[in-house]
């Protein structure tokens, strides 16, 4: 595995808590009980940065 420095994971990082907060803002616009929405739930929910990020 590569090494990565701090600055590249803390980018990474970014990008995916974003990624995170777009998923909880598209869930709103599917109505509960869709396949997208039940995807985006579980996304949001299972994310390991939702454990990180808190």
């Amino acid at each position: 595995m590569e090494n990565h420095s701090q600055k590249e994971l803390d980018a990474a990082l970014q990008l995916i808590v974003t990624t995170i907060n777009n998923c909880e803002k598209m869930q709103l616009k599917f109505a509960e009980g869709t396949s997208q929405h039940s995807l985006l739930t579980y996304i949001s929910e299972n994310s390991p940065t939702s454990k990180v990020v808190g």
